[in-house]
């Protein structure tokens, strides 16, 4: 029984397989587009009325496959070829004919085993990852992405497009020891300038060491102030930190800094301190007398004006208003009609509200006697008459002792 079950099941299939050819064998007749398909020299017998054909199809010299007439049949002319549809790699949709640069680095890469094919068995829109090494830099490495990315961006090495942090891309590299100065550590927890990207986008906390004055700004803004070049060709390089520190702190904060400095290498340190001391008196002193001076004006501003109301907007005159329709002739005999189906609705509404007021009347008081029969006890029947008791029945007469001279006689 074992050995003639793969037998039976083949000979179901073959059956199924005779049964759906014979539904179709018209339409098979008729699909001329479908004979032009057949492969000239692998089929044995160039007709369709067959289990598995091989096919051809012009637009390309290895669009070839394998498939059953009907089942080519029902994709029609247009996704008929599999190769044509995306379906089956070859060398009109390989990633060697579509894109080469993607297929140099693929042929670079050895880290794609021997079950990874190459890039000529492979569709362009293939969603598979593999190994691919930078054409033009040898020292990036290898990195793995998609296929489908890659072909769309003709390369992906993230170290080229600047999505890795690198010590040629860096922060510490873009700016030098400034980067280590001006960067502050203890507001950018568990990264170093070195593990900054130099054209990151992120913002990152910075301190001028000289005058303390704190701002946000990033990595990209830092560097693009570092290499500015001077405004006058004759002026000598500055150095970098200069450069950012004049981009993004105040000159008036960073003159009197320097002031300052210098004042504390020309003067005993006391009178630095005094100095330091009324000066922050004088600014505390401006501030408030700003603040009374706004709050004055505030107070002593006028109302604001009350709203208008919104209103139609006039006619101007001279311009021509939108013209009106005609008015409309009035029926006497539609207007008799009208007047008269209002009537009966109105008495219809009437009858039926007075019907509702006499049904709701009728249950509110039989509502109430039903309330006023609950609340009052009901009488007990009245007692039956009773029947006259009678008489006693008379006691009999005593019986009379006879003698013992009359029982001897």
């Amino acid at each position: 029984m074992d050995v003639q079950q793969p037998a039976l099941d083949d000979g179901l299939a073959a059956a199924a397989v005779r049964k759906q050819q014979n539904d179709v064998r018209p339409q098979l007749a008729e699909a001329t587009w479908l004979a032009a398909l057949l492969h000239p020299t692998k089929n044995p017998r160039r007709d369709l009325f067959g289990r598995m054909r091989w096919f051809k199809c012009f637009k390309g010299p290895d669009h070839e496959w394998v498939d059953e007439p009907v089942a080519v049949l029902r994709r029609g002319p247009a996704r008929a070829c599999p190769c044509c549809a995306g379906l089956q790699a070859s060398r009109t949709n390989c990633v060697a004919t579509l894109c080469p640069e993607v297929a140099r680095e693929w042929r670079l890469a050895k880290r794609n085993g021997p079950a990874v094919p190459g890039p000529e068995k492979v569709m362009a829109t293939s969603q598979a990852a593999v190994w691919l090494r930078c054409r033009n830099a040898p020292a990036h490495g290898e990195y793995r992405a998609v296929v489908a990315a890659v072909v769309r961006t003709k390369g992906g090495c993230p170290e080229c497009a600047g999505t890795v942090v690198t010590k040629s891309n860096s922060l510490k590299a873009t700016l030098g020891p400034a980067a280590t100065q001006l960067v502050d550590v203890s507001q950018v927890p568990r990264l170093k300038p070195a593990q900054i990207l130099g054209t990151a986008a992120a913002e990152v906390a910075c301190r001028d060491p000289t005058t303390g004055y704190a701002w946000r700004a990033t990595p990209r803004a830092l560097t693009e102030a570092a290499n500015q070049t001077p405004k006058t060709p004759d002026a000598p390089p500055a150095d970098p930190m200069e450069k950012i520190l004049d981009a993004f702190v105040p000159r008036a904060l960073r003159a009197r800094a320097a002031g300052m400095v210098k004042q504390a290498s020309t003067l005993a340190f006391p009178k630095v301190v005094d100095g330091l001391v009324d000066d922050a008196v004088a600014a505390l002193a401006r501030t408030l007398m700003d603040e009374a001076k706004a709050g004055k004006k505030v107070a002593n501003a006028p109302p604001p004006p009350p709203k208008k109301s919104p209103r139609t907007p006039r006619r101007i005159p001279g311009l021509s208003a939108r013209p009106r329709p005609p008015p409309r002739k009035k029926d006497p005999e539609a207007a008799a009609m009208r007047a008269a189906a209002v009537a009966r609705t109105r008495d219809a509404n009437a009858a039926a509200r007075a019907a509702d007021a006499a049904a709701a009347s009728l249950a509110v008081a039989a509502a109430a006697a039903a309330l006023a029969a609950r609340a009052t006890p009901p009488e007990p029947p009245p007692a039956a008459p009773r029947a006259p008791k009678p008489p006693p029945p008379a006691a009999p007469p005593p019986k009379k002792k006879k003698s013992k001279a009359c029982a001897l006689m």
